[in-house]
């Protein structure tokens, strides 16, 4: 089975995503992406208890120090090689500070998180040898 690791800020999202990844088989861990940056938990130890095959990392305001942060947990050592689906609420702000990305948004509709379980259905099929 396929483990996606969802890290994002709001419960809410979290839950829904989880509820929607399970459903279609995935197993799923998630850490809170302020408790990441404040180090209130071990997030390496989590990803080698856990290690992903997919994960998907949320964009929340402030978008600059976000999207910094995002980019450093995709380039820790044991998430280098696992595909990143990133999310979040408002890709026009995010892409106008940032420029162009291929981030998600999540607007609380339900295509929106349909897509973020199809891509990650996408990226971990991609990922496995044939």
């Amino acid at each position: 089975m396929a483990v996606v690791g969802i890290f994002n800020t709001y419960q809410d999202t979290v839950d829904l995503l989880r509820t929607l990844l399970e459903r279609e088989g995935f197993l799923t861990f998630t850490a809170d992406l302020d408790e990441i940056r404040r180090g209130d938990i071990d997030f390496i130890a989590l990803l080698a208890q856990h290690p992903p095959d997919v994960i998907i990392v949320d964009i929340p305001p402030p978008y600059p120090s976000s999207w910094n942060f995002a980019r450093l947990i995709r380039h820790l050592v044991p998430l280098q090689h696992v595909p990143a689906i990133v999310t979040t609420t408002n890709k026009p702000a995010l892409e106008k500070i940032v420029g162009a990305t291929e981030t998600l948004e999540l607007i609380n509709k339900p295509y929106d998180f349909e897509e973020v379980v199809h891509a990650a259905r996408r990226a971990y099929e991609g990922r496995r040898p044939t």
